[in-house]
């Protein structure tokens, strides 16, 4: 089983990226440029993935898999922290994009403490 920092940190991560989800959605919203458009929604997309991989680790009880499952967490983290630059570049209000990316700093934090 693991241990309860790391299911905390799982669900805090899961917290931040749903946050940034919300961010990015009402980002769309504001948005008229339809390949703007299309960028925040793709991003969203990988927040979602990052999400789903997140919930499917929090539910493992093995301890060998569990450990696995967080070494990709951590790599696929790292991505997120290219995406930040492109986020900002894409999200035309200033507040949003830097919603977004402080949703996914705090993110990456949680999961590097994997």
């Amino acid at each position: 089983m693991p241990a309860t920092d790391k299911i905390k940190n799982i669900t805090s991560a899961a917290a931040s990226i749903r946050q940034a989800q919300a961010s990015l959605m009402q980002a769309s919203r504001l948005c008229s440029d339809p390949v703007k458009s299309a960028k925040i929604f793709a991003e969203y997309n990988h927040l979602d993935s990052a999400l789903t991989q997140l919930l499917h680790t929090l539910a493992i009880t093995d301890d060998a898999a569990f450990s696995a499952a967080t070494t990709l967490l951590k790599q696929s983290a790292q991505s997120f922290q290219s995406d930040q630059t492109q986020l900002q570049a894409i999200i035309d209000d200033a507040k949003t994009a830097a919603s977004v990316v402080s949703y996914i700093t705090q993110a990456v934090g949680f999961i590097m403490k994997l």
